[in-house]
Protein backbone atom coordinates (compact mmCIF):
# COMPACT_ATOMS: atom_id res chain seq x y z
CA UNK A 1 0.00 0.00 0.00
CA UNK A 2 1.27 3.11 -0.73
CA UNK A 3 1.94 6.02 1.86
CA UNK A 4 0.48 9.85 1.52
CA UNK A 5 3.54 12.07 1.49
CA UNK A 6 2.43 14.70 4.45
CA UNK A 7 2.60 17.80 2.50
CA UNK A 8 0.67 18.70 -0.25
CA UNK A 9 1.31 19.05 -3.80
CA UNK A 10 1.53 22.45 -3.75
CA UNK A 11 3.92 22.82 -0.55
CA UNK A 12 6.12 20.17 -3.11
CA UNK A 13 5.80 22.08 -6.07
CA UNK A 14 7.07 25.18 -3.79
CA UNK A 15 10.12 23.03 -2.11
CA UNK A 16 11.68 22.12 -5.03
CA UNK A 17 11.45 25.77 -6.50
CA UNK A 18 13.45 26.87 -3.11
CA UNK A 19 16.90 25.98 -5.05
CA UNK A 20 16.41 28.62 -7.43
CA UNK A 21 16.32 27.19 -10.70
CA UNK A 22 13.41 27.95 -12.77
CA UNK A 23 11.67 24.34 -14.33
CA UNK A 24 8.91 23.66 -16.26
CA UNK A 25 5.31 22.09 -15.49
CA UNK A 26 6.41 18.56 -16.99
CA UNK A 27 10.00 18.30 -15.02
CA UNK A 28 8.00 19.21 -11.50
CA UNK A 29 6.01 16.18 -12.96
CA UNK A 30 8.72 14.45 -13.46
CA UNK A 31 10.09 14.94 -10.54
CA UNK A 32 6.95 14.78 -8.37
CA UNK A 33 6.70 11.13 -9.88
CA UNK A 34 9.08 9.37 -6.77
CA UNK A 35 7.09 11.27 -4.00
CA UNK A 36 3.28 9.81 -5.67
CA UNK A 37 3.76 6.60 -6.94
CA UNK A 38 0.99 4.89 -9.08
CA UNK A 39 -0.45 8.61 -8.92
CA UNK A 40 -2.51 9.21 -12.00
CA UNK A 41 -4.12 12.06 -11.39
CA UNK A 42 -0.28 13.67 -11.41
CA UNK A 43 0.24 15.07 -15.41
CA UNK A 44 1.27 17.97 -16.89
CA UNK A 45 -1.31 19.33 -17.05
CA UNK A 46 -2.51 18.96 -13.36
CA UNK A 47 0.76 20.44 -12.29
CA UNK A 48 0.50 23.48 -14.36
CA UNK A 49 -2.73 24.15 -13.08
CA UNK A 50 -1.24 24.23 -9.64
CA UNK A 51 1.50 26.38 -10.84
CA UNK A 52 -0.58 28.82 -12.17
CA UNK A 53 -2.98 29.00 -8.76
CA UNK A 54 0.44 29.76 -6.91
CA UNK A 55 1.08 31.94 -9.26
CA UNK A 56 -2.42 33.72 -8.90
CA UNK A 57 -1.72 33.81 -5.19
CA UNK A 58 2.22 35.58 -5.90
CA UNK A 59 3.90 32.24 -4.53
CA UNK A 60 5.45 31.47 -8.17
CA UNK A 61 6.54 33.77 -11.07
CA UNK A 62 6.85 32.86 -14.68
CA UNK A 63 10.71 32.80 -15.33
CA UNK A 64 12.87 35.70 -16.74
CA UNK A 65 12.53 34.85 -20.68
CA UNK A 66 15.50 36.63 -21.08
CA UNK A 67 17.35 34.30 -18.25
CA UNK A 68 19.54 32.00 -20.10
CA UNK A 69 18.54 29.53 -18.02
CA UNK A 70 14.76 29.45 -18.58
CA UNK A 71 13.86 27.09 -21.57
CA UNK A 72 11.34 26.84 -24.49
CA UNK A 73 8.14 26.77 -22.68
CA UNK A 74 6.83 28.77 -19.55
CA UNK A 75 9.17 28.39 -16.73
CA UNK A 76 8.24 29.02 -13.06
CA UNK A 77 10.18 30.41 -10.04
CA UNK A 78 9.36 31.00 -6.47
CA UNK A 79 8.74 34.66 -5.80
CA UNK A 80 10.65 36.35 -2.78
CA UNK A 81 7.44 36.19 -0.84
CA UNK A 82 6.63 32.50 -1.97
CA UNK A 83 10.34 31.54 -0.72
CA UNK A 84 9.32 33.26 2.53
CA UNK A 85 5.95 31.56 2.62
CA UNK A 86 7.40 27.96 1.34
CA UNK A 87 10.06 28.25 3.90
CA UNK A 88 7.24 28.73 6.71
CA UNK A 89 5.51 26.34 5.69
CA UNK A 90 8.09 23.36 5.93
CA UNK A 91 9.36 24.33 9.51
Amino acid sequence: MNRTPARTVRLNIGAMLLDGMPRTAEEIRSALTGLYPGERHLCAESVELHLQALRAVGIVALADPDDAEARHGLTYVLSADGKTRVQRNLE
